[in-house]
């Protein structure tokens, strides 16, 4: 099962998860199905009241940090703040703010 299909997510959250599932491919090294797998697993670990606005506000970038360091590296969510700053991922990439302003931003908030 994948979180497309286990979820009711509405098109605009799909597509931040998307864009998320892009992201742990291209800054965190998994592949395409690890990366379904691992979003899918955080949805299962975690019940998160009112899912559709939680993604909205942390868009793709936070996810896939968020996905990354508590399901692939098991990270307690208390050290998350620390773990990025360690590893200077506080500021979303150049190329992954391009990407989410092409895939994201221009089909869901147009000028």
């Amino acid at each position: 099962m994948s979180w497309r299909t286990e979820n009711q997510f509405d098109e605009e959250s799909i597509r931040i998860l998307e864009i998320a599932e892009h992201f742990l491919v291209t800054y965190f090294d998994h592949s395409k199905s690890t990366a379904t797998e691992l979003v899918t697993n955080y949805f299962h670990r975690f019940n998160i009241p009112e899912v559709e606005q939680f993604i909205s506000h942390e868009l793709s970038w936070s996810m896939a940090k968020r996905i990354h360091f508590t399901m692939a590296l098991h990270g307690d969510r208390g050290s998350q703040d620390i773990w990025e700053v360690e590893n200077g991922l506080r500021d979303t990439p150049r190329e992954a703010l391009e990407y989410l302003r092409e895939n994201y931003w221009r089909i869901y908030w147009p000028e």
